[in-house]
């Protein structure tokens, strides 16, 4: 009798465990609704600040309360990472903006493409989820190739540009700013074919045959000194909303070939000091 007790007591302590050990399980980790898509591009007010955007499209009948977003590509060296927090309502985009992390060169433009890692909630409980990545305006390629040509130019040249030196005044004046390479001493060579012009900025006509761009015939390596050109520069426009709004009407795209042949753009961002003295004259010789 004594052996049947205890036999009955242990076949209830077992049912007593199950049940504590299934009230006392995990919740399911929630899923990403069906309808959330990633892509990844760059607006205007991104190229100077080295951002890119990561955006999330909601096209799914919930909320998602987004907790961080990390871009991968074989192309960066690192993800490019958001953590900041936001709700994506049902039907809506948002755009996370996150750092260009440091492109890596070494084996040509990658074959694969970008995933986006999504950490979100629903409540208390937290998820991640892998999705893939569409680049509907190749930002990628463009960011991975201005980054590798920026690298090998500035292992070679120093480029800068001065303060604007101002010619003449109101209307007639000339603003003359100074782009300067200088060596670095590394094995190598730049050189510069020309400057494109801006949304604010042109080549003088009076000394430019009316060009769109600034020609130019500059080379530099190690065994050069510096090497300046002046660019002769007028007002593009003469919209106070135009130069108020301003994001790339200061920036200089330089048309750099390298000593291996390769050729493209170089993106050089004065100062601010230097950007607003650019500005300040387009509105004086503007009559703004």
């Amino acid at each position: 009798m004594l052996r049947r007790k205890h036999g009955r007591l242990g076949v209830l302590a077992w049912c007593a465990a199950v049940v504590v050990v299934a009230g006392c399980a995990a919740a399911a980790p929630p899923e990403l609704p069906d309808g959330v898509r990633v892509e990844v591009l760059q607006g205007r007010t991104d190229y100077t600040s080295g951002t890119l955007v990561i955006r999330v499209l909601n096209e799914s009948g919930s909320d998602l309360e987004l907790e961080s977003a990390r871009l991968s590509w074989p192309g960066f060296s690192e993800p490019a990472v958001w953590e900041r927090g936001t709700t994506v309502r049902s039907g809506t985009t948002v755009d996370l903006r996150a750092s260009v992390p440091q492109v890596v060169c070494d084996d040509g433009a990658p074959a694969s493409g970008p995933t986006a890692e999504l950490g979100f909630r629903e409540g208390d409980r937290r998820a991640t989820a892998m999705v893939p990545v569409t680049d509907p305006l190749s930002t990628l390629d463009r960011l991975h190739g201005a980054g590798c040509i920026a690298g090998q130019v500035d292992r070679v040249a120093t480029v800068t540009v001065a303060s604007p030196v101002i010619e003449g005044a109101g209307r007639n004046s000339v603003a003359v700013v100074s782009l300067t390479l200088s060596p670095t001493g590394a094995d190598g060579r730049v050189d510069v074919d020309g400057v494109s012009s801006t949304p604010l900025l042109l080549p003088d006509p009076a000394t430019n045959s009316n060009a769109a761009d600034w020609a130019l015939d500059l080379g530099v390596d190690a065994a050069s000194g510096p090497v300046t050109a002046e660019l002769r520069i007028v007002p593009a426009r003469c919209d106070a909303h135009a130069i108020a709004d301003d994001k790339v009407g200061t920036v200089f795209d330089v048309a750099v070939r390298l000593s291996d042949g390769t050729a493209g753009e170089y993106r050089v961002v004065p100062a601010e000091g230097i950007r607003e003295e650019l500005l300040d004259y387009v509105r004086t010789a503007c009559g703004l």
